[in-house]
């Protein structure tokens, strides 16, 4: 039963404990709201000619705007629970002497103040309760709770609508308030006990640290409106809550002039204005229970938020033409409960949801402009409008109020196309990483400069360094000889980084190299200068190269570099010889060296010495052969080096030497046997993937094939390339093995419904969900292969890491990145991944022979090893001997060694 009813709300189990603590906090404050909009309206309409409620609405936005400036100075230094208590508990007080003047004076001032007070309470308990919800729930779950979470008032107000008729006559309409208070202090009591539930500890914790430290998820502009709005969105959201705050008022007021003048019975007039109000919420609870949040989840927020003005624009170009006053407080009725009704289910929800991508600071901070602060300024603009038109002869009529509705719906709609971008732009920045980079960074004034070179003189290797980097981003014009002084530093890597720095400038002069190298302790430093004056200074070469033999390995290899780099043949015969002598030393040390020298040298061929120490028997030897064979891209040696990758000890030395080989190895391998490939695919596709180039992306996208052993690997692997395809061969490639991976995704949540409650049931659920994730990851990068969109690699690393905060951004962005049924589905599948469901009790109600014989046997290749290998551990646990002695007979299974270590175990225990 319970999950039906999560069903039907279209809730989770996880929101559905702050979902009905809300709705009962919210019924209680709706009822309370009903009643007080009931004595203040039908007082109000009885009492006064209909002109004056232009003034009303003045007295409402003059008070509103000071509420508006209080409640953003306390909500700095309270979390939105505080506040709304001490609402609740402050409104209660003062309906209470609201009602007391009533009772006693009966005077037309308190009239005016209960129509004014309403509103009040209606906004600032709104600003309170959404800052709770906006802090509860994510972009995505805000989707399908808001508009849940929202319709709490809507059954209170029908009670309180539907009751008014039968308790008028006993009570009184001002005697309603009383009851009105004591609905306000019975939600005063739920929110107190909510307060110390532990559910909500979490969410008090965040709102407290929240007052305390504010941190912008969005860029601030400078400008005087953008300090103030503090984001775009904001801006454009609060553009169009003028403009519907505008139209709702229009036809609120158009509508009650017309109930004035057909109602003269202060009886009859509630319960005209109760049944009216009761019908329509009546309306706005079935849709806001079954349609809206599914409407929004499905539709999309933008579809949403066009659904008001394009129905209300219909409908005045309609009632525009067939204009006849007989029908008029009808049709502008319907046209008023219509309103009522989509400001509830759609437009209401939808503009909370848009502030979500916000940081919770900004979040608040727009409830409280685009609803607290533009409310109020809608009010002064049509109660302005109603005082000024008729002293300036113009008569607001019915007409005129159509006409005035058609232009703001006109402009409402092109605003909707600002939100879109300043919605899709928060998203963006809200996903993107928060990487400082210092290389940006510029220095010019005097004081940074004396505090740089202080730096250089006292601080660490890192700080120097850092600090000559800014000070050469500055231009700093005594650079080089501050670098030069850096050469006599006693730390190797401020020496190291002053001697590449030089180098670049070319300021380095043989004299200077030459000092130094004469007192330079440090190997590492000095082999650089002897580099250096090698490359600068013919006759240095020439001298150091004759005592070639008393040097060190790594001098000795510098030397022979630069004497092949040399055209006079006396130095290149010095050069070869000495090489000859490395090769056919009987030194280890000697002969890894030659390897190093000769794989550097791509102008001449080692191929015969190199195949000779392939097979050497020093390890080291081995291996160094490898990397040269695979750097100087010798073909004739792929082969043998293939054959490497058979043996466990040697495989990694391969793989390593093949990488090196880079690209070209692709095209090398074309001409070799396809069995010996065949053998070693799995490693090539490796390879292929950290491979740059033309070659390694073809070979992959040959290896694509409706068989799904290695395809993720490959699409991982294409991925990793940043390849993406652009032609319609490719994507006709690619875009059936997306819809495999998202229905494989889809089949395995099913499986993970269906895993009977025995023992290591949970095992098997975890390798299926494990399962799932691969599938989501796999369907993402083939979505940036075939949309070449990669802001979805970031959605691919939240994934990873499982940062949900900004992951549920990322989700939303999706949706505007990728084609909507697409997007949902890959949703879909990251939301299960994120929070699975499992019910127990159907759960117990599977064969748990059926489905490990489904994994094992029947369905065998949907699955990974993981998870088959779990299914027979299973069968052991549960003494499972039917499925085990099948399994045996089963001989396509797999020839994983997992798979079969986990058999043979398996049969070895029955």
């Amino acid at each position: 039963m319970r999950e039906l009813i999560f069903s039907i709300l279209n809730i989770r189990i996880s929101e559905s404990k702050y979902v009905f603590d809300l709705l009962k906090v919210q019924f209680f404050i709706g009822l309370a709201n009903a009643l007080i909009n009931i004595v203040a309206f039908t007082l109000f309409i009885h009492t006064f000619a209909i002109t004056g409620l232009a003034y009303a609405f003045l007295g409402i936005a003059f008070f509103l705007l000071l509420i508006n400036l209080m409640y953003e100075k306390l909500e700095q230094r309270f979390t939105p629970i505080q506040l709304l208590r001490s609402i609740l508990i402050a409104s209660l007080f003062v309906f209470l002497a609201f009602w007391s003047g009533l009772v006693v004076a009966h005077s037309h001032v308190f009239i005016y103040c209960i129509l004014i007070c309403s509103t009040l309470f209606y906004m600032i308990t709104s600003y309170a309760f959404w800052g709770i919800v906006s802090l509860l729930f994510n972009i995505r779950e805000s989707k399908r709770v808001f508009s849940i979470v929202g319709s709490g008032d809507i059954p209170a107000k029908l009670i309180g609508y539907a009751a008014t008729p039968l308790l008028i006559p006993i009570t009184g309409v001002p005697n309603l308030l009383l009851l009105a208070v004591v609905f306000m202090g019975t939600a005063f009591i739920l929110l107190n006990r909510l307060a110390h539930k532990s559910t909500w500890q979490s969410i008090l914790r965040r709102a407290h640290a929240h007052t305390q430290h504010h941190t912008e998820s969005h860029p601030i502009k400078k400008g005087r409106i953008e300090a103030f709005f503090r984001s775009e969105l904001i801006f454009s959201i609060s553009l169009l809550s003028i403009l519907s705050y505008n139209v709702f008022v229009l036809i609120d007021y158009t509508f009650i002039s017309q109930v004035k003048s057909r109602f003269y019975d202060l009886t009859n007039l509630a319960a005209f204005i109760a049944q009216f109000f009761a019908f329509g919420r009546i309306i706005a609870l079935v849709l806001k229970l079954t349609f809206s949040s599914r409407a929004i989840e499905r539709l999309g927020i933008i579809a949403c938020l066009s659904f008001t003005p394009v129905t209300l624009f219909l409908f005045s170009c309609t009632f525009f033409f067939t204009y006849d006053v007989t029908y008029t407080v009808f049709i502008f009725g319907i046209m008023a409960l219509l309103t009522e009704v989509l400001r509830s289910t759609i437009q209401e929800p939808v503009f909370l949801i848009l502030f979500q991508p916000l940081s919770e600071h900004l979040r608040l901070k727009g409830h409280i402009i685009a609803k607290g602060y533009m409310f109020p300024i809608s009010l002064v603009v049509v109660g302005l409008s109603l005082i000024l038109f008729p002293v300036m002869g113009l008569p607001f009529t019915i007409m005129t109020t159509i006409k005035v509705l058609l232009v703001n719906l006109v402009v409402w709609a092109v605003i909707i196309f600002m939100i879109k971008k300043a919605y899709v732009k928060v998203l963006h920045y809200s996903i993107q990483k928060g990487v400082y980079n210092g290389e940006d960074l510029k220095v010019s004034d005097h004081k940074t400069i004396e505090l740089l070179l202080k730096k250089v003189e006292e601080g660490k290797d890192v700080e120097i360094i850092y600090a000559l980097k800014l000070l050469e981003s500055a231009s700093y014009q005594d650079l080089d000889e501050l670098l030069k002084k850096q050469l006599y530093s006693p730390l190797k890597e401020v020496k190291k980084y002053a001697l590449f720095k030089l180098e670049e400038r070319e300021q380095l002069d043989v004299t200077l190299l030459h000092d130094l190298l004469a007192t330079e302790e440090e190997r590492e430093v000095k082999e650089r200068i002897v580099d250096l004056l090698c490359q600068l200074d013919a006759s240095f070469l020439k001298t150091i190269s004759g005592l070639i033999s008393q040097q060190d390995y790594a001098t000795r290899k510098i030397i022979i570099h630069h004497l092949l780099s040399q055209k006079e043949f006396s130095f290149l015969y010095t050069a070869s010889k000495e090489i000859h002598s490395l090769i056919t030393s009987p030194f280890p040390k000697e002969r890894e060296q030659a390897l190093e020298i000769i794989s550097e040298l791509s102008d001449i061929k080692f191929t015969d010495a190199i195949e000779v120490l392939l097979e050497d028997n020093e390890p080291a030897i081995r291996r160094s052969a490898i990397i040269a064979a695979c750097r100087l891209h010798i073909q004739k040696l792929l082969p043998v080096i293939l054959q490497l990758l058979k043996e466990q000890p040697t495989k990694y030395l391969a793989l390593h030497g093949l990488q090196v080989y880079g690209d070209v190895l692709f095209n090398d391998i074309k001409t070799l046997p396809t069995p010996l490939l065949s053998i070693h695919k799995q490693e090539l596709i490796k390879i292929a993937g950290k491979s740059k180039g033309t070659h390694s992306t073809a070979y992959l996208l040959s290896q694509l094939s409706d068989a799904p052993d290695n395809n993720d690997r490959i699409i991982h692997a294409l991925w990793m390339k940043s390849y993406v395809a652009e032609t319609p061969e490719q994507m006709h490639q690619f875009k059936p093995l997306l819809k495999y991976y998202i229905k494989n995704g889809f089949e395995k949540i099913a499986y993970c419904k269906e895993v009977p409650l025995v023992k290591g049931y949970h095992l098997i659920r975890q390798s299926l969900l494990s399962e799932i994730e691969s599938d989501v990851t796999t369907a993402l990068k083939l979505c940036i292969i075939l949309y070449h969109n990669k802001e979805i690699n970031r959605l691919l690393e939240l994934v990873a890491f499982n940062k949900n905060n900004k992951l549920f951004n990322a989700m939303e962005m999706l949706e505007w990145t990728l084609p909507k049924k697409l997007s949902m589905q890959i949703n879909s599948l990251i939301d299960f991944v994120l929070e699975p469901t499992f019910n127990k009790r159907t759960a117990a109600n599977f064969d748990p022979v059926a489905f490990l014989n489904k994994v094992l046997v029947v369905q065998s290749q949907s699955f990974n090893i993981w998870t088959k290998a779990v299914c027979i551990y299973c069968s052991i646990e549960n003494q499972q001997s039917g499925v085990i002695r099948e399994l045996n007979a089963e001989s396509d299974l797999s020839n994983h060694y997992i798979i079969n270590e986990t058999r043979a175990y398996a049969l070895q225990a029955i």
